[in-house]
């Protein structure tokens, strides 16, 4: 058994559960993370020993590294190293690789789609992500040949926006998706996008050029929620770094937002809006402006969710909720609402990008150590958001990274 590739699936189980393992109580939660995905279990003590927590002369044994494999989205340890540890990354893809992608691709071209919200086909795209996320060297030629397709961009780009990989390989794929659909909406979704990881990555210039192109396009009552959302989110991020009103964008955003007409389609019963423009306020530390969205939400949230839509979306407004309270002041209540958050409920394509909140959140209630700062320095590392490294609650003990 190679030691390299064991340590390589170490780290692959790392990233796939959002942070690094240091401690015994990482193992227990990891622990309940592997049960939930895989319905497997492995004994605390077997995850101390193999992530070096209980020193041991034996390697983990085959049955502890299929399910380690398992969690990670492969059939098995073999799958795993036959895969990830071949070496190969000439750019060309093998003929069993090629195949994969084209059986992707035809899974967006060639399925008739009735609704955008079809639990089945959503099923199937979620499937088809985790999968894709465990051999990026597919990944570029798999976006390039669905960022022409209707359901691709309609699902694919638009209905699963994964902000963990938005500093990479996603953010590349907008820029496809760009040249692909013209529509106004559609070019204000993908440049709001990477005008936010501009914002995320410390990139000024980026920021500047993204908010140009956004702020040339019109919205209006009819325009999407979350579309509208991300208009005024780069305007926000423009001008944090220019010196602009933020209170004047804050008040033409609710504005905008009282006037919203309901959405037909999809996601009509999720606040897009809402969940955008919380995000982006925090994040210019426009805290009691960014409550005003967040318990909008959580009221909605008392009404039953329809079948296709993934409860864990949701879970971030505790999450926001918990951040806009502690920046207010209201430190009492924002730890009751820290209680609330399960780090296993967020999102999967937002795992990571959570998880830099909540460790941020864990160092500003007093929580703070060693191990936390080692995985904030992970999860910037990993997700490129060095806009994390300086981020700090306006009230309350400092949480600068």
């Amino acid at each position: 058994m190679r030691t390299d590739s064991i340590e390589l699936l170490k780290r692959t189980v790392e990233d796939s559960f959002g942070h690094r393992i240091l401690s015994a109580g990482d193992c227990l939660q990891l622990c309940d993370s592997i049960h939930k995905k895989t319905g497997h279990k492995l004994n605390i003590n077997t995850l101390r020993r193999c992530f070096g927590l209980v020193k041991t002369p034996y390697n983990p044994s085959g049955v502890t590294l299929n399910i380690l494999a398992q969690y990670c989205g492969f059939a098995g340890y073999s799958q795993f190293t036959e895969r990830s540890c071949s070496g190969e990354d000439n750019g060309v893809l093998p003929g069993e690789d090629k195949k994969l992608v084209e059986y992707l691709v035809a899974l967006f071209t060639n399925t008739k789609v009735q609704h955008r919200n079809d639990p089945t086909f959503l099923s199937s795209v979620k499937q088809a992500l985790l999968l894709l996320g465990q051999e990026p060297r597919l990944i570029q030629r798999f976006q390039k040949l669905i960022a022409k397709t209707e359901n691709g961009q309609n699902f694919y780009f638009e209905q699963f926006v994964n902000i963990d990989k938005l500093a990479s390989y996603y953010g590349e794929g907008l820029t496809y998706y760009l040249a692909a659909k013209k529509t106004p909406d559609a070019q204000l979704f993908g440049n709001g996008l990477l005008c936010f990881r501009s914002w995320l990555t410390g990139d000024k210039e980026g920021v500047a050029y993204y908010f140009n192109k956004v702020a040339t396009i019109e919205v209006g009552p009819a325009t999407h929620p979350y579309i509208g959302g991300q208009y005024f989110a780069c305007h926000l991020f423009n001008a944090a770094l220019t010196g602009g009103d933020l209170d004047s964008i804050a008040s033409e955003a609710r504005l905008f937002f009282r006037q919203i007409k309901p959405s037909k389609e999809d996601y009509r019963f999720f606040p897009g809006f809402e969940m955008v423009m919380a995000d982006a306020l925090l994040q210019v530390q426009l805290y009691d402006e960014a409550l005003y969205y967040i318990e909008g939400a959580l009221k909605k949230r008392e009404a039953e969710l329809p079948a296709y839509m993934d409860g864990q979306l949701y879970h971030a407004f505790h999450l926001f909720y918990a951040i806009a309270l502690a920046g207010t002041g209201k430190g009492e209540k924002a730890r009751e609402e820290i209680k609330k958050i399960d780090i296993n409920q967020f999102y999967f394509l937002r795992n990571h990008y959570y998880s830099i909140y909540y460790l941020l959140l864990k160092r500003w209630s007093g929580r703070q150590s060693a191990k936390t700062i080692t995985q904030l320095d992970h999860l910037v590392a990993v997700t490129g958001f060095t806009f994390f490294k300086n981020y700090r609650l306006q009230q309350g003990p400092d949480v600068e990274v």
